[in-house]
């Protein structure tokens, strides 16, 4: 199967700004009043200390980057991150959908900033520099939220006016890293879905007080993700996946909880998929 027929290369970039600043002032009393050396301690500075404006972007900007991982498979060690046409119509919603909230959010904190900057003179009291904050202007450009989609090239397309043998020799090369990042991108899979089985293991045998909703949920959510990123279509994995799946098909948190039988009924299974696993060497 050619990987240029069954998925795309895409790209997020998301760029913020951390409101946080040296401030060698306080750095260098730190150090003398605890008798160290110049270098010792350095004191970054919130400059929103007591705001949670911009705290509230960059936790949306991580949580956007965690959920661009969960979707997609690694690839490139450049950014560009795998993505299974299966995939592709649910990506272009979520971007879209991501970037706007991103932009109203950045935009709500620029025209609040004067005031926002006003609030910390109290709120940081003598470590207060005006200086240190940027203009509304200059901070707009600190703020972005991009995305490409590119084709993954095929391993023999070296379309450059070369010797034949230096061709052959780095469509060789080539061939030999598609294959380690196909190889390293299932794998991924393959952790994901082994460590989610463990995560229900160590539930099913703790107290029961302990299993939360999110533990199913996110099991289920799983089974589903892993049935549109399985690239070469394993049918090892695919068998795992549906294992699990029927082994979560009909329990519920409550019954986890309430039900020592179905816990280890449940735990049962997780260890016997487990075992599989780890006969395929994972």
């Amino acid at each position: 199967m050619s990987l240029s027929t069954a998925a795309v290369l895409v790209e997020l970039n998301i760029s913020s700004w951390s409101g946080r600043k040296l401030d060698r002032k306080v750095s260098q009393e730190t150090n003398q009043n605890k008798g160290a050396n110049k270098d010792a301690a350095r004191v970054n500075k919130n400059l929103f200390a007591g705001s949670d404006r911009l705290e509230k972007i960059n936790n949306f900007v991580s949580s956007a980057r965690q959920e661009y991982y969960v979707m997609s498979l690694p690839w490139s060690t450049s950014g560009a991150r795998l993505l299974p046409f299966k995939q592709i119509f649910d990506f272009k919603s979520w971007v879209s959908t991501k970037e706007q909230e991103f932009e109203a959010m950045v935009e709500t904190f620029l025209q609040e900033y004067s005031t926002l900057i006003s609030a910390q003179a109290f709120r940081l009291g003598t470590m207060f520099n005006a200086q240190e904050y940027p203009t509304a202007q200059e901070l707009s450009i600190k703020f972005r939220f991009a995305h490409a989609v590119l084709p993954v090239p095929d391993a023999g397309d070296f379309r450059i006016d070369i010797g034949n043998e230096m061709k052959a020799e780095l469509e060789a090369e080539y061939a030999a890293m598609f294959e380690e990042r196909t190889r390293h991108a299932m794998q991924d899979l393959w952790e994901r879905l082994y460590e989610t089985v463990e995560h229900l293991r160590d539930k099913c045998a703790m107290d029961k007080t302990r299993f939360h909703e999110s533990t199913l949920e996110n099991a289920l959510e799983l089974c589903s993700t892993l049935s549109k990123l399985n690239i070469t279509n394993d049918p090892e994995l695919e068998a795992r996946r549906v294992e699990l799946e029927k082994a979560l098909c009909g329990i519920n948190t409550e019954g986890l909880k309430k039900d020592e039988g179905v816990r280890n009924d449940t735990k049962a299974k997780m260890d016997a998929l487990l075992s599989k696993m780890e006969g395929l060497g994972l």
